[in-house]
């Protein structure tokens, strides 16, 4: 009995519940028009029912929600209505008539067949009266809860499993209607929208009718609300104004409005889904929609803000889904970017209206779109939950904004993107617009390296603008691929393509990088690019009006082969490549000329290696060094510069390409040579330095160190002549070739400045000597084209002094060399005493002078010189001594200990000569030379400017800075001193070798000079022969003078004798 009485309590419950239930429905209330019908405040609502031809449809409904507006509501909606649309038809009308339209095979009582072009009353269709039925179920003023979502009857559709007429099934899936909002607010109203829920619900057997206190508006499109960044607010009056304007429910906006939400516009366009998910239509357009199609599907979107997207797809990789398409230089291509972007798309797009409300806390598995835009695939979870939703991986921070075409929630901008491609550096540079890049890149071959099928290995890409490649390549027309530049721009893609990743902080100042270009004239070698890094105090101008380069005085600038870059930092491709974005192009190296041209402070070596006739030979050489003197180092060669650059000179050409050679390696050393190795040299380690021994062209051997601060030194010598690696070089010591020491050597002023067939080194101001250049004393008097000098040696017998000393001699201190003094020749042709000299010696008696060989500025002397020379009544024995002694003067024996003597005042007189005179300072100490002629010497003074006097007498007069000194072509008087206008070093000839390196120290030092003075100095006891021939003149001018006085005066007289005539004859008489 126990069980039956438990049964029969549980049907007493359902029956108090059914009677309850039943309580609450009026008699004869069945349908929702019964409902409606039984309360005036309906009365208008219902008119709108039967106006629309939805009487029926209504009285079908079954288990629904009306939300009927009160007959208040609805002429407040009439009254706004007529306000804003004055031409606004008050009768119902069809738009179109459709005799073609079907009705659907579809059995379902909430559900009839919308005409597409159905009735419109006072501004209502069909569909936005059907937007106040709830088809969810019957809900009284109890039931709602605020952030539900309902759905509506307006738009749903019904599957519908309908049979093509060639027999194939035509399925289409079930369309949701327009979601509602229910919320409550602080005071406890129900609002629907932003429509509230008034009191006084009507039940029915069909359902329940609350009362609404306004007419319900269709939702704003998805696209609104993206386009209004969500602003509820704004969205609304966007409504309401476009209502002022046309009659359609669907806001005024812009659609390529610039938005927190623009991108992920522009992502759904480029996957080619923004037709079926955010396009608007005009009523016209729905209509055509719903007689072909029924109608446009329902979709939820999963909103990533702008922040989102370029976090997780940084510019280059959005730039290339959103734009790949456009870029994409074949149909292959926009094919494989299409998959890309509809891969990252998919993930914020599900093909139906789905609500977090509706569905509750826990696991939910949902669809996302397909490629198609409209079905589902690849079900993901959706995880709801108290502290939060989370959806296929995204962090979602506002859940169901409600559209009248699907629902929208927004993404954290801290969410993980869970969508992975395969990124290549080809959909980098489409990303970055390098699309000149790449078609040079796929039109000579090199796909391989943009494609991802190098992608074991790591690279770096060096890629200009295409504003800056349009200004390169318009000039030289290379963008056909059967152009004959061909491999020549082949050569150049490659030489911006390295391989090895490195990352902009891993770059140093100098850093040498190996691009792919292999070139033929390297030993098919890598060709360099070289990275420079400057700390800039301003920011150079971009070469491109798009530059993302940001101004910023403290960040360092970088340059790549002299190419500035565009982008501050590299765009990384995966883990595997970087690419660097230039504003200009970078050049492969050109010929040595054209890199030597660059640089004005080194363009003497090529005028040298032009006059050596080596400048073929060294273009036509292949992987090479050239170490650059600076001009000023050839400058300081001085009178040798003068005779190696002699035209027409055997001797001095064979010199010249001797030194030229010394500075040309045959093997390409750069600064990182020492930690990358070299193929023809010998590398090593001493201490801290490392050390590469190489040849050159003369087959002789140069050195390269590097010291452990970084500092490049180059020297002929050998720096280590003990390691195990140079015993195999022979070096003989007694020609004092000067091996050992690498603090003679010079450095390396500026490192690794490319050219097509090798690497240069520009040294500071020294140069690299041969050990085998001899500079004598012949060879730079010819370069001087000193003939008098020449002359005399040679006609006073004294040119032993120009040959080697005998080293057999019993002298304790014996003379092992000699400097020389030498006047030029309009110096000696102002001589009177050389003048006649040389008419002796070259001319017999009685011949004319028109055949000497002898400067212009004489002819005024030569030509009295016929009859006024002092010297012409001298015998020769008194000419030769004069000029015996003048020359010997000008020649300075250096003795073996090669000690000069230091000559200092030996009295305060001579004090105030040396240093106080005229008030000029010299420096220190003069220093005394023995010459030639016995019991005389000279001193040597460096004057504070730097020039050099050397002096014969104790009270010359010196210059000082109060006057200038005279120059060359205004010749001076016989002083007592002559001014140094030109030295040069007489190396490896009297024994003094040289270390290999010419530098200001080791000119200064040298002990066999030749100097070239301004005058020729007189030998003390020769003064008076000057005197007398200046004295002979002295007395011919005024002899000329005197014969000009008296003959004035006789013609004087004679015209007082006149006039004193003239004046008698005009006397009268008396």
């Amino acid at each position: 009995m126990k069980p039956k009485t438990e049964f029969t309590k549980i049907l007493l419950c359902i029956l108090c519940i059914i009677s309850a239930v039943n309580s609450n429905l009026p008699r004869g209330k069945t349908t929702i028009i019964d409902a409606l019908s039984s309360d005036t405040r309906f009365s208008k609502f219902l008119q709108y029912i039967q106006r629309l031809q939805l009487v029926i449809p209504f009285n079908k409904l079954r288990n629904v929600t009306v939300l009927a507006p009160t007959n208040d509501a609805i002429e407040k909606y009439e009254r706004n209505l007529k306000l804003h649309n004055k031409n606004i038809a008050i009768d119902s009308k069809l738009l179109h008539k459709n005799p073609t339209s079907k009705t659907s095979q579809v059995r379902n009582s909430n559900y009839f067949q919308i005409e597409p072009n159905g009735p419109i009353y006072h501004g209502m269709d069909q569909e936005t009266l059907l937007l106040h039925v709830i088809r969810d179920g019957s809900y009284g003023s109890g039931s709602w809860v605020d952030g539900m979502v309902w759905e509506s009857n307006s738009g749903w559709r019904p599957a519908e499993n309908n049979t093509k007429s060639d027999g194939e099934a035509d399925e289409k899936p079930e369309r949701q209607g327009i979601m509602l909002k229910s919320k409550i607010d602080k005071n406890g109203k129900i609002m629907i929208g932003d429509i509230e829920v008034e009191d006084g619900e009507i039940w029915c057997f069909s359902g329940v009718v609350q009362a609404l206190g306004g007419v319900l508006r269709k939702p704003p499109p998805l696209l609104d609300l993206l386009n209004n960044n969500f602003d509820g607010k704004k969205i609304y009056n966007n409504l309401r104004l476009n209502r002022k304007k046309k009659l359609n429910n669907y806001a005024s906006i812009e659609e390529n409005a610039i938005t927190d939400y623009s991108y992920f516009i522009n992502g759904v366009s480029a996957a080619g889904w923004y037709d079926n998910i955010l396009k608007r239509y005009s009523q016209q357009q729905e209509i055509t929609l719903k007689t072909e199609t029924s109608s446009k599907s329902r979709h939820t979107l999963w909103v990533p803000t702008n922040n989102y997207l370029i976090q997780n797809y940084e510019y280059p990789k959005w730039n290339y889904l959103v734009l790949g398409q456009k870029l994409a230089a074949n149909n292959t291509i926009k094919e494989i970017v299409l998959k890309d972007v509809r891969n990252v798309m998919r993930n914020f797009v599900s093909p139906t209206s789905i609500s977090v409300a509706r569905l509750g806390q826990g696991k939910h598995t949902i669809p996302i779109i397909n490629d198609d835009g409209e079905s589902g695939l690849n079900n993901v979870t959706l995880d709801i939950s108290s502290s939060g939703t989370i959806f296929n991986g995204f962090s979602v921070k506002s859940t169901d904004w409600i559209a009248n075409d699907g629902i929208a929630h927004i993404i954290d901008s801290n969410s993980v993107s869970p969508a992975q491609l395969e990124w290549t550096p080809r959909k980098m540079l489409m990303g970055l617009n390098a699309t000149l890049f790449l078609t040079l890149i796929d039109d000579h071959g090199l796909s391989e390296y943009v494609d991802g099928s190098k992608k074991d290995e790591k690279w770096t890409f060096f890629v200009p603008t295409n504003t800056a490649l349009e200004q390169v390549f318009e000039s030289v027309k290379v963008f056909e691929s059967n152009s004959p530049k061909f491999k020549e721009v082949k050569n150049w893609l490659l030489y911006h393509i390295v391989k090895g990743k490195f990352e902009k902080e891993d770059i140093f100042d100098g850093q040498l990088l190996r691009s792919e270009y292999n070139s033929s004239r390297l030993g098919n070698r890598q060709q360099i690019i070289k990275a420079r890094v400057f700390s800039r105090t301003s920011e150079p101008l971009s070469f491109s009006n798009n530059s993302t380069v940001h101004n910023n005085a403290d960040k360092p600038w970088y340059t790549f082969s002299d190419a500035p870059l565009e982008l501050d930092v590299p765009v990384k491709v995966e883990d595997y490549a970087n690419i660097y974005v230039l504003s200009a192009p970078m050049s492969p190296p050109e010929s040595i000329l054209v890199s030597l041209i660059q640089n004005l402070d080194y363009s003497l070596f090529i005028g040298v290696m032009g006059a050596s006739g080596l400048t073929t030979q060294i273009q036509n050489m292949n992987s090479i060094s050239v170490l650059i003197p600076k001009n000023e180092a050839f400058q300081k060669l001085g009178l040798s510069y003068s005779y190696l650059t002699l035209a027409n000179n055997p001797s001095a050409k064979k010199d010249l390409s001797s030194l030229v050679g010394a500075h040309v390696c045959t093997e390409i050393i750069y600064s990182d040579s020492f930690e990358k190795g070299c193929q023809n040299c010998t590398i090593e380690s001493i201490g801290d330095n490392k050390t590469i021994r190489t040849n050159t062209v003369n087959n002789t051997p140069v050195w390269f160190q590097k010291t452990s601060s970084g500092e490049l030194i180059v020297s002929v010598t050998n720096p280590n002549p003990d390691t195990k690696n140079t015993k195999q070089i022979e070096i003989d010591k007694t020609k004092n070739t000067g091996y050992g020491s690498l603090d003679k050597s010079t450095s390396i002023l500026h490192k690794d400045i490319a050219f097509s067939s090798g690497v240069i080194h520009m040294l500071s101001d020294s140069l690299l000597l041969p050990n085998n250049l001899i500079f004598s004393p012949r060879k730079l008097l010819s370069g001087m084209n000193s003939f008098a000098f020449t002359f005399l040696l040679k006609n006073l017998n004294l040119t032993y002094v120009l040959d080697p000393i005998s080293s057999e001699t019993n002298e304790t201190n014996p003379v092992v060399g000699y400097s020389f003094l030498v006047p030029p020749d309009y110096a000696w042709n102002n001589l009177n005493a050389y003048r006649e000299f040389y008419r002796r010696v070259n001319e017999p008696e009685n011949s004319i002078y028109s055949g000497m060989n002898l400067v212009t500025k004489s002819k005024f002397f030569l030509e009295k010189d016929k009859s006024e020379n002092p010297w012409r009544n001298k015998t020769t024995e008194e000419l030769q001594d004069f000029l015996l002694r003048s020359v010997k003067l000008h020649i300075l024996p250096i003795r073996a200990d090669g000690q000069l003597k230091k000559v200092k005042p030996s009295n305060k007189k001579e004090r105030l000569s040396l240093s106080d005179k005229d008030g000029f300072d010299y420096v220190a100490n003069s220093v005394g030379f023995e010459t030639l002629l016995d019991g005389v010497s000279l001193k040597k003074i460096t004057l504070n400017s730097g020039r050099t006097i050397f002096s014969i007498g104790r009270n010359s007069l010196f210059p000082n800075p109060s006057y200038p000194i005279p120059p060359t072509d205004s010749p001076r008087n016989y002083d007592g001193y002559g001014i140094v206008l030109r030295s040069g070093s007489l190396f490896s000839f009297y024994g003094n070798g040289h270390n290999g390196v010419l530098s200001h120290k080791n000119g200064a030092e040298d002990k066999y000079m030749m100097h070239e003075l301004d005058i020729v100095l007189i030998a003390p006891g020769n003064e008076e022969k000057v005197v007398s021939g200046i004295a002979n003149y002295a007395w011919y001018v005024l002899l000329v003078f005197i014969g000009l006085g008296l003959f004035g005066g006789y013609m004087g007289l004679i015209t007082l004798w006149i006039h004193t005539l003239r004046t008698h004859s005009g006397y009268e008489e008396i």
